[in-house]
């Protein structure tokens, strides 16, 4: 994919229909639906040694319920909504006012503990039996099945449901047990790491992968590329929503991973953290600290609270939620998370392996993958999200042609299906050499060129969602319909906009006023206070007046 389009980040086709434009334009925008699990699985002590060979188990213990948490995560379904609004699927990173950025590797590692090393997640073949087939190998477990078992699109919830740990006794024979396990591995794929648009049911494709883990023997179960596959849904979920607006729209991927991310990122919409006080430090060790797979991840702090907010803060609004991020300023960003301290206060007894065992693939440029849908890893934009110096405008990034970006299985018959899986293969393959294809590292980011890439990428996109308002030669005439709400959110990006122009004229003044010899004329002052002055009036005008006329 192209990063740039004549000299700007927005390709015109994609804007036509964006979310960002909506907005921007006055148009109102709908919360996206969040496709999730109504309580999360506990875990039964017979499957941890297969969740632990596939690289699962670190993962599950992570959004296994907990006695100082529900049974249910909730996903904010307004915060995310809001940072959709930000995604631009020409650079495969979200457009803030802070400039680019977007979960990576690295954070697919720290917060979900997911192996990053292994055989990409690629696409497979189904037959057209499979239901009869999964029937056929979960004869005899339950002795009525009370629900069905397809919509079409893969086993339902309802079916799986009937199979939940805290339903079938410990003396069951093994090769129930494992028919227990992949229908957890099923409800584990469908509504927290794989989340499609189809309301109640999981892909039928990963089926295979489930009926691995549980079926073979333990030495022959292969540890996939989970993470990267992750990061692959959330991107393709991102792209899709991005543009989309109905009542039943949705984001599908892995919403689980956006939600942390966020927290550990923005102080907007994040629950109060006053202390690890509550923070149970022998249910994130439950087999001891010595077991480096069943260890906490940086993602557990959130997962394993009850969440509590401060009075007064905004949760769950929308349009505050947009405003909120408009207004985002770099102060407020935590850059790098995943410090040495930041790890030592959260895990003083250390995190789970996976979280930095595959910390070399961090930088890689190869594409992500899962099922069909393949997406770039653009590491290279978000430096400063790893610490490194961000050079612009970004080097290019690796070639993904857009035919091979747009694959879905959507209305597929059978014969197109197998063009798409051949051809999406030697992707597939590619990500065996995904050490070999790295980012080119940068030096330390010390902040002095931040202003300058700022200046380079407000030029080059849309990074406010409620631009600021201009003056209106035509007079307001008051209506019945008139509403004050939407005032507020743009008036505050006009008073952002001035209090910047004032910093830098202000500090380029100061600059020429202290040089030796001083090198500014009177008439170079009274010209920068005029404008001041006049920008000043015009502010005042936007927050507090209806009528040019009423500012002198």
């Amino acid at each position: 994919m192209a990063d740039q389009y004549d000299g700007q980040l927005i390709d015109k086709e994609i804007d036509r229909n964006h979310r960002s434009r909506r907005l921007s334009t006055g148009t109102f925008c709908n919360v996206l639906k969040m496709r999730g699990p109504d309580q999360y699985w506990r875990i039964d002590p017979r499957w941890v040694s297969r969740l632990r060979v596939a690289g699962s188990l670190t993962f599950a213990r992570l959004v296994e319920p907990s006695r100082a948490r529900s049974e249910r995560i909730h996903i904010d379904a307004a915060l995310l909504s809001a940072l959709v609004d930000r995604w631009r699927p020409e650079t495969h990173t979200f457009h803030l006012t802070v400039g680019e950025m977007v979960p990576t590797l690295q954070d697919v590692s720290y917060l979900l503990g997911l192996p990053i090393a292994g055989p990409a997640v690629g696409p497979t073949m189904v037959n057209a039996g499979w239901a009869d087939d999964l029937l056929a190998s979960f004869g005899g477990v339950l002795p009525v099945a009370l629900e069905d078992l397809t919509d079409g699109h893969g086993p339902t919830k309802s079916w799986l449901n009937q199979f939940r740990q805290d339903v079938f006794p410990d003396d069951q024979e093994e090769w129930i047990v494992q028919r227990h396990l992949v229908a957890y591995l099923l409800w584990l794929f469908g509504w927290v790491m794989f989340t499609g648009t189809h309301a109640d049911s999981v892909d039928k494709h990963f089926i295979h992968f489930a009926e691995q883990i549980a079926e073979l023997p333990i030495a022959e179960i292969p540890q996939y590329s989970w993470g990267s596959a992750v990061l692959a849904a959330t991107y393709a979920g991102l792209c899709d929503a991005c543009v989309r607006n109905s009542k039943q729209s949705s984001l599908p991927g892995c919403p689980l991973l956006l939600m942390l991310w966020a927290h550990e990122r923005f102080d907007i919409g994040r629950p109060q953290l006053d202390s690890y006080a509550n923070y149970s430090l022998r249910e994130m060790y439950r087999s001891g600290v010595d077991d480096i797979d069943d260890r906490p991840t940086m993602g557990s702090l959130w997962t394993h609270r009850e969440p509590q907010w401060v009075s007064g803060t905004t949760r769950r609004v929308y349009t505050q939620f947009v405003a909120d991020f408009d207004q985002l300023t770099p102060d407020r960003v935590r850059w790098t998370p995943y410090t040495q301290h930041d790890v030592n206060d959260r895990a003083p007894h250390g995190l789970a392996d996976l979280c930095t065992r595959d910390m070399q693939l961090w930088m890689t440029t190869c594409h992500l993958v899962v099922d069909v849908h393949v997406e770039p890893h653009n590491v290279h934009r978000v430096l400063k999200q790893l610490g490194m110096y961000q050079d612009f405008p970004p080097r290019d990034g690796r070639p993904l042609a857009d035919s091979l970006h747009r694959y879905s299985r959507k209305g597929l018959g059978l014969s197109y299906e197998l063009v798409i899986v051949t051809t999406v293969q030697p992707t597939v393959q590619e990500w065996e050499h995904a050490a070999d294809n790295l980012a080119l590292q940068t030096p330390p980011d010390d902040g002095s060129y931040y202003g300058a890439y700022l200046r380079w990428y407000r030029s080059v996109t849309r990074w406010r969602c409620f631009p600021p308002q201009r003056d209106s030669t035509v007079p307001h005439q008051a209506a019945i319909t008139d509403t004050f709400t939407p005032q507020p959110r743009s008036a505050y990006n006009s008073m952002a906009e001035f209090v910047e122009h004032v910093h830098v004229e202000s500090d380029t003044l100061l600059q020429r006023l202290e040089a030796r010899p001083p090198v500014v004329r009177p008439d170079d002052v009274a010209s920068i206070l005029r404008n001041f002055r006049a920008r000043a009036a015009a502010l005042l005008r936007r927050v507090s007046c209806r009528s040019a006329a009423d500012v002198v």
